[in-house]
């Protein structure tokens, strides 16, 4: 059974034991450099900037979420948990909290693109990311009751 819940300080191991993998998997074009900036970011700017909440199954950490405000400012499974419904069930936590929603994503990432389109979110715009030169899409939904 999965469950979510908010995040915890001794939670902060193990979310980045998702993060990792998972970032790396759906974000092979950025350098080691840039990798390795944001997951020093994690810990010391987004988390306490952030509202974020867990997955779990049988008490292990499958994914994490964080939301700054309605934005989604990260979403990430296991690699082993995808096409599971992880990634549903924190986006419908969102809908809890939110009548509407806006996530910023690299459109390179193709699996997130398709993840969030197939979930409902709309694209809005496209800019490039100073920090890495690459194309950001962002896309929004409005929460509908059935998404709830």
């Amino acid at each position: 059974m999965l469950d979510i819940r908010e995040f915890r300080d001794d939670d902060l191991d193990g979310i980045m034991a998702v993060w990792e993998p998972s970032f790396r998997s759906a974000h092979p074009f950025l350098t080691d450099e840039f990798v390795a900036s944001v997951r020093s970011a994690i810990p010391e700017v987004f988390i306490p900037n952030s509202k974020t909440w867990v997955a779990e199954r049988d008490e292990r950490i499958v994914g994490f979420m964080s939301l700054l405000g309605q934005e989604v400012g990260g979403l990430f499974v296991d690699p082993n948990e995808f096409r599971t419904g992880v990634g549903q069930t924190l986006l419908r936590q969102a809908c809890q909290l939110h009548s509407a929603l806006t996530v910023e994503v690299f459109t390179k990432n193709d699996h997130a693109v398709r993840f969030y389109r197939k979930f409902g979110f709309q694209d809005d715009s496209r800019r490039t990311h100073d920090e890495s030169g690459f194309e950001l899409t962002r896309m929004s939904l409005a929460v509908t009751d059935t998404l709830r």
